[in-house]
């Protein structure tokens, strides 16, 4: 897959599990952007490491002091994966699915965009069919370190498979300038973009664009909590709010959909390219968010060679559905779990 961070062929990342004293078992995962580098995965392990003595003193696990742990921790990643964890525990304990924990269950399924990875205009022609017959109508191109020219090409191609109907999204990973950006997007408007996601690294730079391009803009790696939220929509610099709980955890993500919201923003809920472990937590969140609310950026685990769970999260008719069951709703797969681990850290 291309991205900004150059060519992701792996997603290394850490699995956790919290067994507590009535036998149950809560899961989490801690995914670091492949952009953060080798050293992100390092750190949340050190700072799991670090809270072990804390989580053993918490051996009935109450949610509370779990959050409390979790917040302690320098590293962003693992905040998220032990929150994770956390609640899925809770939720287990509960009897209750984790939407529910987290807020009022909206939807039982969430409209979800499938991501190309095809960059030749063929393949992503012949992708996009395959697409559209599955049921899927809305579709997001990786397209940082692409020459314009072969986006117009698998572009016209694309739309030629297709028609007009499919929703096509086009993330940038912050790789133009603003010059290269102004210069480029009315190139691909006419192609029926729904929105171009963080096509310049900084606010006054999404800005500017917005300002003179005909197309809707979305912030990701700019909109990293609620004080950049409100900043970019004072400087009217977005029209959508990217949020990636695997990254910033459940709690977090649930406010900045609710400041984004605030704000006149709408948003948008995507994995980061994690297993159906946290693609299943991002998933729980999208269905307590009100509407309207766009296709979620979750239909990610078909881009995986192996997932880690007994039932893979895949999409159905455009839709991912909420797993049966209580907490996450997933199971990891002891075979899977073989098949794609390296490591395991028994504490």
């Amino acid at each position: 897959m291309h991205t900004g961070a150059g060519m992701v062929s792996e997603r290394v990342g850490l699995l956790l599990r919290l067994h507590a004293d009535n036998g149950l078992v809560g899961i989490g995962e801690v995914a670091p952007h492949p952009a953060a580098g080798a050293g992100a995965l390092a750190e949340a392990v050190c700072a799991i490491a670090g809270a072990q003595e804390a989580l053993c003193a918490a051996a009935s696990w109450p949610i509370d002091r779990l959050l409390e742990i979790a917040d302690a921790l320098p590293s962003p990643v693992a905040l998220a994966g032990l929150e994770m964890a956390g609640y899925d525990l809770h939720a287990r304990a509960a009897g209750l699915p984790l939407a529910a924990v987290l807020g009022r269950v909206r939807r039982r399924r969430v409209p979800v965009n499938a991501t190309l990875a095809q960059r030749q205009p063929e393949a992503a022609a012949a992708a996009a069919r395959a697409a559209a017959a599955s049921g899927l109508s809305c579709l997001k191109l990786k397209i940082a370190g692409s020459k314009v020219d072969d986006e117009v090409a698998r572009l016209a191609a694309i739309r030629a498979a297709v028609g007009d109907a499919m929703l096509l999204r086009l993330d940038c990973n912050a790789s133009w300038t603003v010059d290269e950006a102004i210069a480029a997007l009315p190139r691909l408007a006419p192609y029926g973009i729904d929105y171009v996601e963080q096509p310049v690294a900084d606010i006054a730079g999404l800005a500017a664009v917005r300002a003179v391009v005909p197309l809707a803009i979305a912030a990701d790696e700019s909109a990293g909590d609620s004080a950049a939220i409100r900043a970019i929509a004072a400087a009217a610099a977005a029209d959508v709010i990217i949020l990636k709980p695997a990254l910033v955890g459940l709690r977090k993500a649930a406010e900045m959909a609710r400041t984004a919201r605030a704000c006149g923003l709408d948003v948008v809920v995507t994995s980061a390219f994690d297993s159906s472990i946290g693609v299943a937590a991002a998933l729980h969140l999208a269905a307590t968010l009100p509407e309207p609310l766009r296709h979620c950026g979750l239909a990610t685990a078909e881009l995986l060679a192996g997932d880690l769970t007994a039932v893979p999260l895949l999409a159905a008719g455009g839709h991912l559905r909420l797993p049966p069951g209580v907490g996450l709703g997933v199971t990891v797969s002891h075979s899977r779990l073989t098949r794609w681990g390296r490591e395991s850290c028994q504490r």
